[in-house]
């Protein structure tokens, strides 16, 4: 019941008015804050279970947490946010110290991925591309002081989002398909995982920064969450994984993506099976 309440359109505007509720969101945020610090020490112990030349995924994953403990740490100082009034829809407080974290840790998590599957530097370059012209479009749309010109930024951000989910869902993939059943299997839930929790950020945004229906509230509980998921939980999931698939993982050196082991390395036998003198 409290949930409903919090998720649901009361008053307009829905800029923060109570003392209460600047007091929870500011608790949430430190919350949050405490959680990222926490998660980028166990990280980067972590990082010492691994050889140097593959600590590239503990690096992308690290600075993320910490880049998100900042964005945090100045929202619950009550800094990084603006009021914007909507035409026709009131007013509403937007963060955007928000989207500055996700203009970095957007890139950086799907760089993670990138490189675990040996994706070339030309699909690289675009796919980040693409995550950082989500993360502006919604920005800009969040600032936009006319009600209908938000849609048209919120438009451009699910072109080039289906942009990204395309190049993994088919590009990627089909890199994944090649590699060992287990890191394939891997990737494959990656990839569920980022679908779901990704496309929730844009319905957040319809609903909060776009719409203006969801009260700040609600708003802040939804981003905590989602960020709790794709950052922490996620990098934890990752570099576990990794280390169970070890032999697999593809090392980065000196630039450049080695290739982790197939299974033919593995077994000398299935590499031979297919040869030899008759």
């Amino acid at each position: 019941m409290v949930l409903l309440q919090l998720l649901s359109p009361t008053n307009m505007p829905h800029v923060l008015t109570t003392s209460s509720e600047e007091t929870l969101v500011d608790r949430i945020f430190w919350v949050n804050f405490a959680l990222m610090v926490f998660s980028s020490l166990i990280l980067y112990g972590l990082m010492f279970l691994f050889p140097k030349e593959k600590r590239i995924y503990h690096y992308l994953t690290i600075t993320a947490t910490i880049t998100t403990a900042i964005a945090y740490y100045v929202m619950a100082s009550q800094n990084g946010s603006t009021i914007v009034p909507i035409e026709g829809r009131g007013k509403r407080r937007i963060y955007y110290a928000r989207y500055v974290e996700w203009l970095i840790t957007t890139p950086l998590l799907l760089l993670d991925v990138l490189l675990l599957m040996g994706t070339d530097l030309s699909s690289i370059f675009f796919t980040i591309a693409a995550a950082a012209g989500v993360v502006i479009s919604g920005l800009l749309g969040a600032l936009d002081h006319s009600f209908a010109s938000k849609w048209g930024f919120f438009a451009f951000g699910v072109l080039l989002y289906l942009y990204i989910i395309y190049i993994l869902g088919f590009d990627v993939r089909s890199l994944a398909n090649v590699r060992h059943e287990e890191l394939k299997k891997l990737y494959k839930q990656i990839f569920v995982f980022f679908l779901f929790f990704w496309s929730q950020y844009g319905i957040v945004w319809a609903l909060a920064e776009g719409g203006n229906v969801l009260p700040v509230l609600g708003e802040v509980i939804w981003y905590s969450l989602l960020d709790l998921f794709t950052k922490p939980i996620f990098a934890l999931w990752l570099l576990f994984s990794l280390k169970r698939l070890e032999e697999q993982v593809p090392a980065v050196k000196r630039g450049e993506v080695e290739e982790g082991r197939t299974p033919e390395e593995e077994d000398p036998l299935l590499g031979s099976s297919g040869s030899g003198n008759h």
